[in-house]
């Protein structure tokens, strides 16, 4: 069921409590009768108007018309301006229920007298179409219904397939009649909503109830404002009166508000809007530096129309690099990310921060910082350092809040290296059992001793890779030149093998000129406490000369 349904629904409740009977609806966009489509006017796609006695209102998405009894017109129409027949394989029937009338006989055919349309013995349905398959016949030009008294009349239109015989609910129309119009002025919910904004843009029939703008419930410090739309309508969908009428909205939570969205020197917790009271637009700012959540009432005349809750992110109050790298080359490199919070530790999104504070091999380098768009996402940090330069160096990032201070990061550490000059294997045991992991370290230095920056390739082609490890397989992908460093190690992990023995790894970087490969030996060896032959052999071997060794001690002892 869509929204607007489930609104004409819920509409039932608001029709009965303003005295006017209760109203079966249906879906509020209306659906075509093999492409006819009806709605009430006083001839083809003519509405009608306060020229027509009797009128009160009409709302053509809701299928409403409101009118007045007693009035000199008494008749009133559903009209339809195409002209399409229904198909030989079908038939129609529209159906009233509640209120007093009947359809009258003045149903006139659209472009001729091929149509076929019979009224019910009680004059309260009408049939459109044979209801045995025949040859197509002209859809109505409209059907009048005479009022006879005060009530609701729900007309339900229905399409019935001959060959099934089951009739489908296209559209329902509403005829509202009242002894007077004063019904329409009241506020009601079912067509009414309102809506958190990032743009000051008012609320229309399609977008009041699409919900709140997520960027608007939680608002960043650098935007600082957020737009409440209202869209405030009848029972039957008309726009609720300004006259004499009013529409309160109040703030609470440290946030303000302003009727208007341009002037920013009137806000305040509460405002009283009492024009362009039905589709109002208004602002809520933060109100403070610090981070808090805002609670915003209106009512109507008194009535509760709106109640939500903003989020105002604080400004800056800490800022720190996440992530990031190590060790860097002198090249342009992504070296990390930062991140911006407010007081209450909120990721905040648009700040545009500066390095500062620069020590050591930082000094003279390009560090620049990537926005950050939204607060789901972190800044990058690039770093472009002097070349030649090598060493450790600092810096911090500094962020300017709204006021012109500063929030500064603390220091943040960097080394600038080289390219490998050298570089090692290492296993992290000597000895392993069948089945166990073994953990592989390839590590690179430049020239000068230091790790080699973080995302170097292992080797500069696939041809300058040489990677095994006997006795064992790799436990999930093979190592690849284009595998990168991380704190100047590649890391690789291998299952050990069944078969016991010395095995050796070996690793060969050809493109490290300055270095040659490296081997590092290892074994295999079960852990298990079973006694094999030879053991069993080694020692019985080992108990006879024991037994042998104590016969003789006794044969030189009795010869005494």
């Amino acid at each position: 069921m869509s929204i607007k349904t489930l609104r004409k629904r819920i509409a039932l409740v608001a029709v009965s409590a303003l005295g006017v009977g209760l109203l079966s609806v249906a879906p509020a966009s209306a659906a075509n009768l093999d492409g006819s489509t009806f709605n009430w006017g006083s001839a083809a796609a003519t509405a009608y108007t306060s020229a027509t006695a009797g009128f009160c209102s009409q709302n053509d998405t809701t299928d409403v018309l409101v009118v007045r009894y007693p009035s000199s017109t008494t008749s009133w129409k559903l009209e339809s301006a195409d002209t399409e027949d229904i198909a030989a394989t079908k038939y129609a029937f529209i159906t009233a229920s509640g209120g007093s009338g009947y359809f009258s006989t003045a149903t006139s055919a659209e472009d001729g007298n091929d149509e076929a349309v019979d009224k019910s013995g009680d004059e309260r349905t009408l049939t459109i179409g044979n209801t045995a398959t025949g040859t197509a016949l002209d859809v109505p030009e409209d059907m009048t219904w005479v009022v006879t008294g005060t009530g609701t009349v729900s007309f339900n239109l229905y399409e019935v397939v001959i060959s099934t015989g089951a009739p489908t609910l296209l559209e329902t129309y509403t005829l509202i009649v009242g002894a007077n119009c004063d019904a329409a002025a009241a506020y009601s919910p079912t067509y009414s909503g309102s809506s958190l904004r990032t743009a000051s843009t008012a609320l229309t029939a399609s977008t009041y109830d699409d919900g709140d703008d997520s960027a608007a419930v939680s608002v960043e410090y650098a935007t600082g404002i957020a737009y409440l739309g209202f869209w405030l309508r009848d029972a039957y969908g008309e726009a609720v009166s300004s006259t004499n009428s009013f529409l309160n909205v109040t703030t609470s939570g440290g946030c303000t508000v302003s009727g208007t969205t341009t002037d920013l020197s009137s806000t305040s917790t509460s405002i009283v809007v009492t024009s362009g009271i039905t589709n109002k637009v208004v602002k809520l700012f933060a109100g403070s530096s610090k981070r808090n959540v805002c609670n915003v009432v209106a009512t109507y005349n008194g009535t509760k129309v709106a109640d939500h809750t903003v989020t105002f992110k604080g400004d800056a109050a800490s800022v720190k690099a996440v992530a990031k790298d190590f060790a860097i080359g002198t090249s342009s490199v992504g070296a990390g990310f930062y991140d911006v919070f407010d007081d209450s530790g909120a990721r905040l999104a648009s700040f545009a921060p500066t390095a500062t504070d620069l020590t050591g091999t930082l000094v003279g380098a390009a560090i620049s910082f990537g926005a950050s768009t939204a607060s789901s996402t972190q800044g990058a940090i690039t770093i472009d350092a002097v070349d030649g330069v090598r060493g450790t160096g600092t810096f911090k990032i500094r962020v300017t809040k709204s006021d012109g201070s500063f929030v500064f990061s603390d220091p943040i550490t960097m080394l600038v290296s080289g390219s490998a000059a050298t570089y090692t294997m290492s296993l992290d045991k000597a000895t392993y059992g069948p089945g166990e992991i073994i953990t592989v370290t390839v590590s690179a230095k430049d020239s000068g001793g230091r790790i080699v920056p973080d995302g170097t390739a292992l080797a500069a082609s696939a041809g300058a890779l040489s990677f095994t490890v006997a006795g064992a397989t790799a436990l999930s992908a093979a190592p690849a030149h284009t595998d990168t460093s991380e704190n100047g190690n590649w890391v690789y992990k291998y299952t050990a093998g069944t078969t016991e023995g010395d095995w050796a790894a070996n690793v060969g970087l050809s493109g490290i000129a300055t270095d040659t490969a490296k081997q590092v030996t290892y074994v295999i060896k079960s852990k298990s406490t079973a006694v094999s032959n030879a053991e069993v052999l080694a020692a019985i071997v080992k108990l006879i000369a024991s037994i042998n060794k104590q016969i003789r001690a006794l044969q030189k002892s009795l010869r005494r």
